[in-house]
């Protein structure tokens, strides 16, 4: 196999997708913004802090969920899915964002990674040594072939992704409910997430399947197999510090580690793969810095009559 598994078996698994429950919407709000806060694309400072870059383990789950709540919730596409987010406790949207991240955390085929920066310990802590570790910078990555990406059933996983859709809708869309391992008891049950009590899903479910519709002819027909960025996010307190290049330096390494595997079995240079993703438009002057090429723009009108929300379709190929 290319690709390991994430985590081993853990508890059993809530049968509803939290963040999508709590996914959609946010995946929907996420996705829409997801492959794309990367720092909103600033120069590298001179002096950059201390930092571990590394694979993300179930206990970073609550960092992760914070760095997507606070990198996704002021834009246009999570505000035009979270109709409602005002209306409801003011952790809800954070809890099922939360529960839809685990959720996907548990799905084999996912690779999320972290980025963190040492901060004091709290008295709190369990830690010996005084410093504790906070993550800041997120990004989530598969290795996709063949009909991996347009194998699902879109209307399910609309209702069922909420929880991070506005931002990240394709991932909502290639999530495969038979490919999870178990986080059941991860799972918050305080909130009704499964509910999407915070967002319009007459709109979650047009916006995921207009995006799933345009992955599918830019992405998935043209490309049999690929190497996708999911998602890509920078807690807005630490933008400014190069860290969303960080994660795209690693994804480079990877497709160029998983080119030469392939390479090497089939003793053709034809068959390699290109690195993908659906960037919004935060980040999309920093895909094309580092060398991404854009095959189609996205562009869905919004069913409140103000507007378009807009993604890129891109290509990266080493």
């Amino acid at each position: 196999m290319l690709w390991s598994e994430l985590t081993k078996s853990r508890q059993k698994i809530m049968g509803r997708w939290l963040i999508l429950g709590c996914f959609l919407p946010t995946l929907v709000a996420s996705v829409l913004t997801l492959t794309v806060d990367e720092d909103n694309y600033q120069s590298p400072i001179v002096s950059a802090p201390q930092f571990a870059f590394r694979d993300a383990t179930i206990a970073d789950i609550d960092g992760i969920a914070t760095v997507h709540y606070e990198a996704f919730r002021q834009s246009e596409a999570s505000k035009y899915i979270y109709q409602f987010a005002d209306d409801v406790d003011s952790g809800y949207t954070w809890t099922c964002e939360r529960d839809a991240l685990l959720e996907v955390f548990g799905i084999s085929k996912y690779k999320f990674k972290v980025l963190t920066v040492p901060e004091p310990k709290t008295s709190l802590s369990r830690a010996n040594d005084g410093i504790e570790e906070k993550v800041v910078s997120i990004s989530v990555w598969a290795y996709e072939a063949d009909a991996d990406a347009s194998d699902s059933d879109g209307q399910y996983f609309a209702t069922r992704c909420a929880g991070v859709m506005a931002n990240f809708p394709s991932l909502c869309v290639n999530a495969e409910e038979n490919h999870h391992v178990d986080v059941m008891s991860e799972v918050n049950e305080q909130f009704n997430c499964s509910a999407h009590l915070n967002a319009n899903m007459t709109r979650a479910v047009h916006l995921q399947a207009a995006v799933k519709t345009a992955e599918e002819e830019s992405l998935v027909k043209p490309f049999a197999r690929r190497f996708k960025l999911e998602l890509l996010a920078t807690h807005p307190h630490w933008d400014g510090n190069g860290f969303a290049a960080q994660h795209l330096h690693w994804g480079k390494d990877e497709l160029a580690r998983l080119n030469y595997e392939i390479k090497d079995a089939e003793h053709q240079q034809k068959n390699q793969i290109p690195m993908v993703l659906v960037g919004t438009p935060a980040g999309y002057p920093l895909y094309i810095a580092e060398g991404f090429e854009g095959v189609k723009n996205i562009s869905i009108e919004r069913l409140d009559g103000k507007g378009i929300l807009w993604w890129e379709a891109m290509v990266y190929k080493r």
